[in-house]
Formats: C-alpha cells, sequence, structure tokens
C-alpha cells in the first residue's frame, strides 16, 4: 500500500470535549491522501474511545504506556509518520475544509520552502469566534525579524512542514516544552529554511479554561525565554546580545539594571549590526531586508513605550532608532502614542499609564477584528457581531 502524501499528527491528552470535532475537521479535508496519526498521551478521559469511534482507515491510533508529554510524543510522531509532509493540528482546534489541499500544493510546486502556515480565526469554548490570528506576514524578511525580535512567527497548529527536513533540525527541543513549537521555529529561521504563510483562513484555534496552553502558561513563557536567548546568542556577540534580548522581549530589567543613555545606544548598535549580518547571511533583497528592520523597529518601540509608562526616562534613543523605519512606523499604536506619553511624562502617574495601556491593547483588539473582516467579509463579521461583543466585554474585564 502506498504511503500518503499527508500524515496530519496531532497529540492527544485528555482531549474531551473538543477532540471528536477536532478529527472530523481532519476527515472532512478536501485533499483525500492522508493518514491521520494520533498519539495518545495516557489520557485518563474517553479520548481513546472517541478517536475508536471513528471507523476510517486513515486514522492510525498510538498509545503512550504512559505520560511522556507533548514534545516526545510529537517527536515520536515525526519518527512514526509516513507521509513526506507533516500537518499539525492540536486536539481542541480545528482545520478548514481546503487546508490541506492549499499547503500541500504549496509544497509540491515549491520544492524550496520547507513549511507553509496560514492565517486563522481565534475561538471559544462555545466555538464563538473572538479574534483572527492574521499574521503580519510579507516574506523571509518578515518571518526573520519576528524570531529576532522574539516575537510568535507561526501557528503550531496550523503548519504543515517536510518531515525530513524537521528531522534533519533534531525535531522538537523536549527541554524546552511546552514551547517546543517557538524554539522549532527559532532553529528553522537560523537555518535559513524557507517558509510560506497561505492568506487564508485555514485554522480555527480554540482558546478555553482547561487548555493546556493556559495551564502552563508561567512555565512556558520561562521556556520562550530561553528559546530566545539561544537566537539572540547565535546573532549577537555575548556582551550585547543579552541585553539586546531583555530589551528586544520589552523585559523591564533592561532599564532596572543600567538605563543610561550610552546603554541603551550601545544596545541599539548592536541591535542594527545583527540586522546587517543577517542581510548578508541570508541574503535577503531590499525589500526583505527592509520588512525585517520594521519588524524589529516596531518591537523597539513597544519597548520604549511600556518602559515609559513605567516611569523610565531614558526612552528617547530607543524611540528613535524605531523611526529609522519610516512613515510606515505609524500604522503601529506603539509609535503614535510614545510621543504623547513623552509630553505627560512629568504628570504620568500608574494610574493613568494603565489607562494608555488599555487604549493601547483596545487599538490592537480592534485591529485583530478588522482583519479578521477582512478575510470573513464584513457580512459575516456582522453576523458573528454578539459574539465579537461578548468578546471585546470579556476582554475589557480581563484588562481591569
Amino acid at each position: 500500500m502506498a504511503a500518503p502524501a499527508v500524515t496530519v499528527l496531532m497529540t492527544v491528552y485528555n482531549g474531551l470535549p473538543y477532540l471528536g470535532a477536532a478529527i472530523e475537521s481532519v476527515l472532512g479535508q478536501t485533499f483525500r491522501d492522508f493518514e491521520l496519526l494520533v498519539i495518545d498521551d495516557a489520557s485518563t478521559d474517553e479520548s481513546v474511545a472517541c478517536v475508536r469511534g471513528y471507523a476510517d482507515p486513515r486514522i492510525r491510533l498510538v498509545r503512550n504506556a504512559q505520560n511522556l508529554g507533548q514534545a516526545r510524543s510529537l517527536n515520536n510522531g515525526l519518527e512514526l509518520a509516513t507521509g513526506a509532509f507533516v500537518a499539525r493540528l492540536d486536539q481542541d482546534d480545528l482545520a478548514r475544509p481546503r487546508r490541506l489541499e492549499r499547503q500541500v500544493s504549496i509544497l509540491r510546486a515549491r520544492p524550496d520552502v520547507a513549511v507553509v502556515d496560514a492565517y486563522g480565526l481565534t475561538i471559544d469554548g462555545a466555538g464563538r469566534v473572538t479574534g483572527s490570528m492574521a499574521k503580519p506576514w510579507i516574506d523571509d524578511g518578515t518571518f526573520l525579524g519576528l524570531v529576532l525580535a522574539g516575537g510568535h512567527s507561526l501557528g503550531h497548529a496550523s503548519v504543515t512542514f517536510r518531515r525530513d527536513a524537521i528531522l534533519a533540525l533534531g525535531g522538537y527541543d523536549e527541554t524546552l516544552a511546552p514551547a517546543e513549537d517557538y524554539d522549532l521555529w527559532g532553529r528553522v529561521a537560523l537555518a535559513g529554511l524557507r517558509v510560506v504563510v497561505v492568506p487564508e483562513i485555514l485554522a480555527m484555534y480554540r482558546f478555553h479554561r482547561g487548555s493546556q496552553t493556559t495551564e502552563r502558561a508561567e512555565l512556558r513563557q520561562r521556556n520562550l525565554r530561553r528559546s530566545h536567548e539561544r537566537v539572540i546568542a547565535a546573532l549577537f556577540p555575548e556582551g550585547p546580545g543579552r541585553r539586546a534580548g531583555m530589551l528586544l522581549r520589552g523585559e523591564p530589567a533592561f532599564w532596572e539594571a543600567d538605563g543610561s543613555r550610552a546603554h541603551v545606544r550601545e544596545v541599539l548598535s548592536a541591535i542594527a549590526a545583527a540586522m546587517t549580518a543577517m542581510r548578508a547571511r541570508y541574503h535577503l533583497s531590499e525589500r526583505e531586508a527592509e520588512n525585517l528592520e520594521r519588524v524589529v523597529y516596531r518591537f523597539v518601540a513597544g519597548a520604549a513605550l511600556r518602559a515609559a509608562l513605567a516611569g523610565h526616562r531614558r526612552t528617547l534613543a530607543a524611540y528613535r532608532f524605531a523611526l529609522r523605519g519610516g512613515p510606515a512606523m505609524l500604522r503601529f499604536p506603539s509609535v503614535v502614542l510614545y510621543p504623547l506619553v513623552l509630553a505627560l511624562s512629568p504628570c504620568l502617574t500608574p494610574t493613568i499609564g494603565a489607562r494608555l495601556l488599555r487604549a493601547v491593547e483596545a487599538v490592537r483588539l480592534a485591529r485583530t477584528l478588522t482583519r479578521a473582516a477582512a478575510y470573513l467579509g464584513w457580512r459575516s463579521l456582522l453576523a458573528l457581531a454578539p459574539d465579537l461583543h461578548l468578546s471585546l466585554f470579556r476582554h475589557r474585564r480581563e484588562v481591569d
């Protein structure tokens, strides 16, 4: 029997009540040449019975004798996969019907591409749309900029990649779970592998109280930092690199340790040198280099704004550095709001700072919903208005 073109890899641990919907979203794909490899990580609920309830020969269930964690289960799945391409999907997320069709067609037509991602919508436990995950994606320069700045570049539950390419990188780093996906994209970038993002809604990411990422948020944040520090170490000299990573991640410790103007300028010079080196190392075109720089400038502007709101007074050099991105930087709330914050700094109180931060978050959410409208269409978005209203109200309560 010939091997399928694609292995859809899903790890499961106590996946109810959303597991059935995730499986059905795979079985409903327009592209039919796949296997669904389910690695059950010693679930204690009825997840195994749920999987076995689907009489489809394309489903292959593997059960771990004991709980190994998602990262190790994913690595085991990569070894067991028979498809040349591997499509990831989490137990509580959904694949849109044309996801495999669109992503496989790109991988087949573009042998130089190793990973294909797509846009997605976020939904809650009831399946109501709460926002979009339309990535600010243009080209490989954007991808490299997000990796350098410590941003979230790819969606783990919406990627399809070449199995051999990921195995050649060593698969997932189990010591960095549950941030193993973020770390993998950093290594993909450093290796110079090509990535493409399909500008279509092909995935639905479900965020709910019982999701594993919510329960392990603190550990994930620590390992996100460790992973970013590895990227920084590969791109910067040892001294400035550590401090540059702190600045790009917007850590208050950067300003608290030594906020002198000379210190800030030294770190900004190191960031500029790293971007120049990446341009040569990855053979970026003029446009790709500009997009890399704009992403980094945006993160620096955000760090400067948050530091200014926290009362740090030596942030102007970082803001000026961000303005090197030109008029296009005015698209970002942090760039627009920084002069206002600077003007108000003599009378800035924690209460005023908190309100301005809420304003920034409100603008970001509005832009997210606007992106959702661009892909769903305004008529579809209006049909979802009651749910979106609840999402806005919920967001306001969380920020307050």
